[in-house]
This record gives C-alpha cells, sequence and structure tokens, in this order.
C-alpha cells in the first residue's frame, strides 16, 4: 500500500560541510514521491511523509513536505537543493533544482539565524551543566555545536547577499579553531556574526515565488499519478 519513487538521494551533514573527522558518519538525505492518486486518498493510507531510516543514517521527505519546508527556508532542507554530490536523482528532481532560486526568500533571515542560536543556547546549556571539558565525547559534542552555529550564519548570510549557497565551506581550518574557543571568547565572536549577517542589504525577495513552486510541484504530481514499485 505505501510505494513510493525516491526522486533524490544526496550526501549531508559534516562530509557535505568538508568538516568530516574520520569519526564522521555519511548522512543521507533524500526526497520521494508517492503517487498521485495515493495523496488524493484518505491519508491513513498513503504513508508517512518523512521516513526516518537511522540505522543507515538517512531522513526522506515527501515532495510536498520537502516542498512545504523549502518555502518556509528551513536550513536542512534549502541545502539538499545545493548539494554537491548525489547518489540518486530523477527528472523530478532536476525541476526543482533548476528553479531552487523560486524557494529563496528573505526568511533566511530568521531561519539560519534561529538555527544558529538553537546552537549557541545549546553550547550555553553544556556550560552550565558542566559538560564543557576534555572528556572527547563531550569535547566533540561542544566543537559541533560550535562550528555548526557559524557555518549557519555564514552560509546564511552568503543566501542573502548573493542568492546561491556553497554547502561545503571555505574556511575549515577557522570553523575547527573555533570549536576549540572557551564559551567567554566564542560569545562575542557570536554577536559579530549575527549582526554581519542581520546587516546584510539582501537580493532576495522577501516571500518565494509560490506561483512558481505551485507549478513545479503539480507538474511532479501529474508525472507520478499512479506507479508500480519496481
Amino acid at each position: 500500500m505505501n510505494e513510493r519513487k525516491t526522486i533524490m538521494l544526496g550526501l549531508a551533514g559534516s562530509k557535505a560541510y568538508g568538516l568530516d573527522t574520520p569519526e564522521s558518519d555519511e548522512d543521507w538525505r533524500g526526497v520521494f514521491v508517492y503517487p498521485t492518486e495515493r495523496i488524493l486518498g484518505l491519508p491513513n493510507l498513503r504513508g508517512p511523509e518523512t521516513i526516518d531510516d537511522t540505522a543507515h543514517e538517512t531522513v526522506l521527505h515527501e515532495v510536498g513536505k520537502f516542498v512545504h519546508l523549502a518555502l518556509a527556508a528551513n536550513p536542512n532542507i534549502l541545502e539538499q537543493l545545493y548539494l554537491s554530490r548525489y547518489s540518486t536523482t530523477s527528472n523530478e528532481w532536476e525541476l526543482l533544482r533548476r528553479q531552487r532560486e523560486a524557494f529563496l526568500s528573505q526568511k533566511v533571515r530568521q531561519t539560519y539565524g534561529g538555527y544558529a542560536i538553537a546552537q549557541m543556547k545549546k553550547l550555553k546549556l553544556r556550560e552550565r551543566q558542566g559538560l564543557v571539558g576534555f572528556n572527547p565525547r563531550v569535547k566533540r559534542r561542544y566543537k559541533k555545536h560550535a562550528m555548526h552555529c557559524f557555518r549557519l550564519l555564514r552560509q546564511g548570510a552568503q543566501l542573502l547577499r548573493d542568492g546561491e549557497l556553497d554547502v561545503r565551506v571555505q574556511d575549515r581550518a577557522e570553523l575547527f579553531a573555533i570549536g576549540d574557543m572557551p564559551l567567554a571568547e566564542l560569545k562575542p565572536r557570536y554577536e559579530e556574526a549575527k549582526a554581519e549577517m542581520d546587516a546584510v542589504d539582501s537580493c532576495l525577495p522577501l516571500e518565494p515565488d509560490y506561483d512558481t513552486v505551485d507549478a513545479l510541484l503539480l507538474e511532479i504530481r501529474e508525472a507520478n499519478w499512479t506507479f508500480t514499485r519496481k
């Protein structure tokens, strides 16, 4: 009953960012499509909108959910339109990739900034809990939160300024050095980076191009009215 077709599977996470270490896993993210006849039928016969295969570090969203999250400028979703390595692609995915600028808007300012704030809050919480130290697992977790806080701010600023996104960072060494800074030194750096992103005079529209994205989704639904799992 839960037939679905994967239209994209791409390498995400630290290996896509260029922030991986020998201990890093491969994180895969993807998009799948249900037959349109199933979408129009009873929801309880359709299947889940998200497939989370933790054993294989893989998360996939149904194209309808993916599109809504991308329009909302979810950083983890938008970046999938800019990945450099895909193990699975399709005509449907290329439709979305070719029109990826239609998903962009100044909502990026709130979402990328919000995710960075969340990373900083995790760092502050770990400090209050006494979890900032030299235990290898503790240190790796702190380093990860710190690096991704600044990665998000810089990538958000790039999107706002240029309307483009380099998923792979150009400042790996600097970000690793930031991850080794104590929180007292990180806080002013964070405030500076956040202020720089907030000050960007953006080339992006206030809202995404809903009409274009709607047409893309309808085209994908029409192409997948019904199919049989191979």
